[in-house]
């Protein structure tokens, strides 16, 4: 997964588990993991990621659809809106 910001780009591993409808996971890289809970329904995603690292702990949400195999979307984090893309790693 790659998600871009202003600061650039943030390349991290994204674990998704799917039942049905419901969506859970993790996100992160190889220090610092965060769990992340959503849907996916009719291609549509969405998940809320647990952020435990910095000063405040916070939810960043993550918006997105699946098209051509990929996911990509937006996400909030405080004031800033960035993009976000995922393809699976065989």
């Amino acid at each position: 997964m790659k998600a871009f910001s202003p600061q650039g780009e943030h390349p991290s591993k994204l674990t998704l588990v799917q039942e049905a409808e419901k969506l859970t996971g993790s996100i992160g890289g190889p220090e610092n993991r965060f769990k992340l809970e959503g849907s996916f329904k009719d291609d549509q995603i969405q998940f809320n990621v647990q952020y435990t690292g910095g000063d405040a702990p916070a939810v960043i949400p993550f918006t997105g659809r699946l098209q051509g195999g990929k996911l990509a979307g937006e996400y909030r984090a405080g004031d800033t809106l960035g993009r976000w893309s995922a393809e699976r790693v065989p």
